[in-house]
């Protein structure tokens, strides 16, 4: 996240497929890794993308990188321009979960492009702030920065000592069930500053 005025209106999330989630090439049905900093990456789940992030990487043309090294999301609550590659998503519905001291805003955000939506959860109940009503979202490559931790991690090792098989870039196998989770959700706008690595 930036250190600029605008730092709380735009928020990133680094996301990564694992060793041998290729899926036969379909990015709709391949599990993603995660997170705002590395070490929300290195424990995530993998989930599959949501339809608007899926509309997004192949409206940007970036399907086929996202598949080979990850990719990289800005989030923004400030007007962005189309013309720069920023899609605009607007709250259709919000959630408020409130059955403990805490409570968990969940928004639905709808793509004016078409019925593409993404998931937006406010990550942490105790501050007052409120998901935004309008967001845009902008893809890009993974930085320098981000690829090298991610290749020094453990993230794309097979598990024998880094060494890597002619499956873990190709599975003639079946496609992965989709996760009944539903797709991965996005973490709404942070309450300070933050870094990936």
């Amino acid at each position: 996240m930036s250190n600029d005025p605008k730092a709380k209106m735009t928020w990133k999330l680094t996301l990564l497929t694992g060793v041998g989630y290729s899926s036969a090439g379909d990015i709709e049905y391949t599990p993603f890794h995660y997170g705002r900093t590395s070490d929300e990456l290195e424990h995530s789940p993998p989930q599959t993308l949501p339809s608007g992030l899926l509309h997004v990487l192949k409206e940007s043309e970036m399907a086929e990188q996202a598949l080979e090294a990850g990719f990289e999301i800005d989030i923004c609550s400030a007007p962005q321009s189309r013309d720069e590659g920023w899609f605009r998503f607007e709250m259709g519905v919000i959630a408020t979960n409130a059955s403990s001291r805490l409570t968990r805003e969940q928004g639905v955000y709808v793509s004016d492009e078409g019925p593409h939506s993404v998931e937006l959860i406010h990550v942490n109940p105790c501050c007052p702030s409120r998901l935004p009503p309008v967001i845009w979202i902008w893809a890009r490559e993974l930085p320098e920065n981000s690829l090298a931790w991610v290749i020094d991690s453990d993230l794309w090792d097979s598990g024998d000592g880094g060494q890597t098989s002619l499956h873990d870039f190709s599975d003639i196998g079946e496609a992965p069930t989709p996760n009944a989770e539903g797709p991965l959700p996005l973490p709404g706008p942070p309450d300070e500053p933050y870094e990936f690595v």
